[in-house]
């Protein structure tokens, strides 16, 4: 845990802090998570927890938005992230989903997974490609 005020030996409790937070503002959430993303040292809190967090909540655009902020850079170690942000919009926001990957966003997901996904949501020229 990164040590926010190392001259009193005071450590933040993100993940509590990042839970009250939800109760109240879901969008100041994203805007904290989003924060703790950037701090020095890496962020505090597991995207896949954050992610949980708010999917937990059924809060799917805040999730959403999150996941499309933090998988910018398009690494390979996010893929299982990648596939998790595609899978909740292929179920609830196909039109989402399908935004993303006509983008070309992501290229590390799970690509039989997807496609597999896309085809049930009817977004049959996405499930080929």
């Amino acid at each position: 845990m990164t040590k926010l005020f190392p001259q009193v030996g005071y450590s933040p409790d993100y993940l509590f802090l990042l839970q009250t937070i939800l109760r109240t503002d879901p969008q100041g959430a994203v805007n904290f998570a989003l924060m703790m993303s950037q701090m020095e040292g890496g962020c505090p809190v597991d995207y896949n927890t954050i992610t949980d967090l708010f999917l937990q909540r059924n809060l799917i655009r805040e999730a959403t938005a999150f996941l499309l902020d933090v998988l910018k850079p398009n690494l390979p170690e996010h893929a299982f992230l990648q596939t998790k942000v595609l899978e909740i919009n292929l179920v609830t926001f196909p039109n989402v989903a399908d935004a993303i990957l006509a983008n070309g966003m992501f290229s590390h997901y799970d690509r039989p997974r997807i496609a597999q996904l896309c085809e049930k949501a009817g977004l049959y020229v996405r499930a080929l490609q």
